[in-house]
């Protein structure tokens, strides 16, 4: 490798971009691709980079088609599974007391009440333990303090170690970063070479859960099925959809490779996402959200059919109907069960207006 001309893109990628990258086969060859920057670093093939697993790439790749056609699966290591997911969201820097930031970090609090809570987003992750329950948001806090623009792994580690000193089994911190900072962890940086990610530590008997979630303003960690959106509101369905990723793989794989994942290394979030390249993505109660991976499905569903409860209850807002659970319909009130003859009288009076302003 050393006399080799030196490589378009770091070195790096060939291993950590997205973990793993997209595998693109031509006739002669097999090339992996960046999906999160492909304008910025070109395909590289596979057997130039040392780090990376060619043998295995090129065996899934150059295979039949037939041998590499079974869906994947997760399965799992014997790990920790969180059970009733805590979050505290951490907004780090003064950027978030700004106006700007006090809109995103409403926007983000009014996601995790909605989220963090809600059934539905819980139905997936159910399969992987009977005894997982729908979470819950402990509230967020601003770190105030100025921020660098480059922040390392263990930057973030020693303020959630600071922030929460005795964390519990089911907390997970989540840290924001601020506008104009992004993050390095394990040799690669985010918005180059990752969107979000989650990780833990211990200390002593504690050990810490968290998420990190650089701020969604690059092009290449922008994330959406609908075309046309304003910038902003792109920005901020993208950060939904990368957190949600994040919150999901946290729960099933808390510590990193310990928990659910598949035989690729790929935890539930990714084989949904992120390293293919295209977010699968679907909403939930307003939310862009990331679909996630059912074994029982062999697909990337967005949600399961809630069981009814051994004791025929039904979780707050819904309500028990042929053995599951669906949401309750909405109580209507005296203004929205007008009849007919009002609604007739009210467009009538309408048409009267518009006639007379002729």
């Amino acid at each position: 490798m050393s006399n080799e001309e030196p490589k378009p893109w770091p070195q790096s990628l060939c291993h950590r971009c997205a973990a793993p990258p997209r595998y693109v086969k031509t006739q002669s060859s097999v090339f992996i691709l960046c999906p999160l920057l492909p304008e910025k670093y070109p395909p590289q093939p596979v057997l130039r980079c040392a780090l990376f697993r060619p043998l295995a790439a090129l065996l899934l790749l150059l295979a039949p088609a037939a041998a590499h056609a079974a869906a994947p699966s997760l399965v799992f290591k014997g790990g920790a599974v969180l059970q009733a997911p805590r979050y505290r969201a951490f907004y780090w820097g003064t950027y978030w007391n700004l106006a700007l930031g006090t809109d995103d970090r409403a926007r983000l609090d009014d996601f995790f009440r909605a989220i963090a809570p809600s059934p539905r987003f819980a139905s997936v992750l159910q399969q992987y333990d009977s005894r997982l329950q729908p979470g819950s948001f402990d509230g967020s806090a601003v770190v105030t303090g100025n921020v660098a623009s480059l922040v390392t792994d263990a930057d973030v580690r020693a303020l959630v170690q600071a922030q929460r000193p005795a964390p519990d089994a089911d907390e997970i911190d989540v840290v924001f970063l601020p506008r104009g900072t992004e993050v390095t962890a394990g040799g690669a940086q985010s918005c180059q070479e990752f969107c979000g990610y989650h990780d833990s530590f211990q200390s002593g008997a504690l050990r810490w859960r968290y998420i990190v979630a650089p701020y969604a303003s690059c092009a290449g960690c922008s994330f959406t099925n609908a075309p046309g959106l304003q910038l902003d509101t792109l920005r901020r369905d993208s950060s939904t959809v990368i957190l949600s990723h994040e919150m999901a793989e946290t729960i099933t794989d808390p510590d990193p490779a310990a928990g659910w994942i598949a035989a690729s290394g790929e935890e539930i979030g990714d084989l949904c996402g992120g390293s293919k390249g295209v977010f699968k993505t679907a909403r939930i109660d307003g939310f862009e959200l990331q679909q996630e991976w059912s074994n029982a499905d062999s697909a990337c569903v967005t949600e399961l059919p809630i069981p009814v409860a051994k004791d025929g209850s039904c979780p707050p807002g819904f309500v028990a109907a042929q053995g599951v659970c669906t949401e309750a319909a909405p109580a209507k009130t005296g203004c929205a069960s007008a009849d007919a003859g009002w609604l007739a009288a009210l467009s009538a009076l309408a048409g009267t207006r518009r006639r007379r302003r002729r």
